[in-house]
């Protein structure tokens, strides 16, 4: 009795493997790019001097510090770091600012309302009255709000945050006043005000604001860059520099007693990027509502940072990403929105347009 050879149905088992590896390989790099695989790596084209390569920690190769825990939240890459990192982000235009509603030719800051749908906080530079203006991703005009109470001013409104504060479950707007091109201020400040009923159709209308006074431990500063840590309330101030490093500097903001002053403890994280003006001067600043992402922006850039399951030091240690380059004529104000899906970007000047950068 002859025995048969198995020989063709291994050959056709080796045949159908080929034949699937080269299936895989048509579809492209973006399946492999957005699965759970064991190792997932991207490699990001240096842009403004930064280079970076994104891995999942799971991986034997992947630098500590440096890559993506993925797991059975993460979707298409997880976060906005992680799409600013695969260049997965898009830039998309939801309208234009109504400047001459309520006079915005300055927009230095804006924060997105974390409880009511579609309305963003914005606010002029130096020069306008202490206020603060709520529009909705259009740019129509929700309402103006005027700053009230005993030593209430505006010297320069540089950024807006907001987070919790004195009282628990309660969203606080925070108004950084803390501009000092000559760096002469002995001291800054920070306004703070309860998140009032946002549209009011466009009116005016007063609400009550407290005020904390902030000292610098080394000298004054010239900062335009404010964000709030949303797990713990601690607040945060970027040095803006026309060269060199930017210090960081925080303080925990959340129960500071109204009109008290405190020191600020400079927080040993460094920002420093590109060479040449305007690269490394930071405007404004932001972090994610569910505390993944860290951004700061420059005039032309926005750096983005992957703050997950970390302190913000150890967030601002690690090697940001780029976000899409946007036209800005003076860019100055930087936003996420309220699902950490995405961010919106304004610029200075008369009927600027609201620049929406969202994940795929």
């Amino acid at each position: 009795m002859v025995k048969r050879s198995r020989t063709p149905k291994n050959n056709k088992q080796r045949l159908f493997v080929v034949l699937a590896i080269i299936a895989f390989s048509s579809v492209g790099a973006m399946i492999i790019r957005f699965s759970d695989a064991a190792s997932f790596v991207a490699n990001i084209e240096p842009e403004n001097g930064i280079k970076t390569n994104v891995q999942d920690c799971s991986s034997p190769q992947a630098s500590q510090g440096k890559c993506i825990q993925f797991n059975s939240n993460t979707n298409n890459g997880g976060t906005v770091y992680t799409q600013a990192c695969s260049k997965q982000l898009v830039h998309s235009v939801s309208g234009t600012v109504n400047s001459a509603g309520a006079n915005l030719g300055e927009i230095s800051g804006v924060v997105a309302s974390r409880k009511q749908n579609g309305v963003y906080w914005v606010h002029n530079d130096s020069g306008d009255s202490a206020r603060i203006v709520a529009i909705n991703p259009a740019g129509a005009v929700l309402g103006v709000f005027s700053l009230t109470g005993s030593g209430v001013s505006a010297y320069d409104y540089e950024d807006i945050g907001i987070g919790p504060g004195p009282v628990a479950g309660k969203d606080y707007l925070y108004i950084a006043d803390i501009g000092d091109n000559n760096a002469v201020r002995s001291s800054i400040k920070i306004y703070r005000v309860a998140e009032p009923s946002a549209n009011i159709g466009g009116k005016s209308q007063a609400v009550a604001t407290e005020w904390v006074t902030l000292k610098y431990p080394d000298g004054a500063h010239n900062a335009e860059s404010f964000f709030v840590d949303p797990r713990d309330g601690y607040w945060y101030i970027v040095q803006k520099t026309t060269n060199g490093e930017s210090k960081i500097y925080k303080t925990s903001g959340r129960n500071l007693s109204a009109g008290s002053t405190t020191t600020l403890t400079d927080s040993g994280v460094r920002f420093l990027k590109g060479t040449a003006k305007p690269y490394q001067e930071t405007t404004s600043a932001d972090m994610s509502p569910d505390a993944s992402t860290i951004i700061i922006r420059t005039y032309q850039s926005s750096y983005i940072y992957d703050s997950r399951n970390k302190t913000v030091e150890s967030a601002l240690s690690g090697t940001p990403c780029v976000g899409p380059v946007v036209s800005e004529g003076q860019g100055e104000a930087v936003g996420f929105k309220p699902d950490s899906r995405g961010y919106v970007s304004i610029s200075e000047g008369n009927n600027q347009r609201v620049n929406n950068i969202d994940m795929r």
